[in-house]
């Protein structure tokens, strides 16, 4: 991921992706002095550790196609794993060991599987399980 530093007002504050095979996505978020834009993409397996550097010129290279004629300031890059499951649904629920639960596999889709999981996984604390939980148990 990059973060930078763009020109205030010259793109929507909003959340965006392509359709491209990787995807590149970014968000805009207002400030003060200036708007900031995260962008993520470029991904590629664990096991691929040539790529390095390279990523983040993906990403570089992406950002100034998006701006054109603006010169965005870098401020950070970063990179992380994402566990992505074999249906692409996350894992959400109680474990064998009654009262342990687990909520993994969001693939990038943090914001909204974090908020369905803290549902589902009160639900089942409070014994009002959600209907749809069935289809993120954990031994499906």
């Amino acid at each position: 991921m990059l973060e930078a530093e763009i020109v205030p007002g010259i793109l929507p504050e909003a959340i965006y992706w392509d359709l491209r095979e990787p995807y590149n996505y970014f968000r805009v978020d207002r400030s003060e002095k200036h708007d900031r834009i995260f962008l993520g993409g470029e991904d590629q397996s664990t096991e691929d550790s040539s790529a390095g550097e390279m990523r983040f010129k993906g990403l570089a290279d992406f950002l100034g196609n998006i701006l054109l004629r603006e010169t965005p300031t870098i401020r950070r890059k970063w990179s992380g794993e994402i566990l992505e499951t074999a249906d692409g649904l996350p894992y959400i629920g109680e474990t064998a060991n009654k009262g342990i639960y687990i909520a993994t596999g969001f693939a990038g889709n943090g914001m909204t599987y974090g908020a369905l999981s803290s549902s589902a996984i009160s639900g089942s604390i409070l014994g009002r399980p959600e209907p749809w939980a069935e289809i993120y148990r954990l031994n499906r």
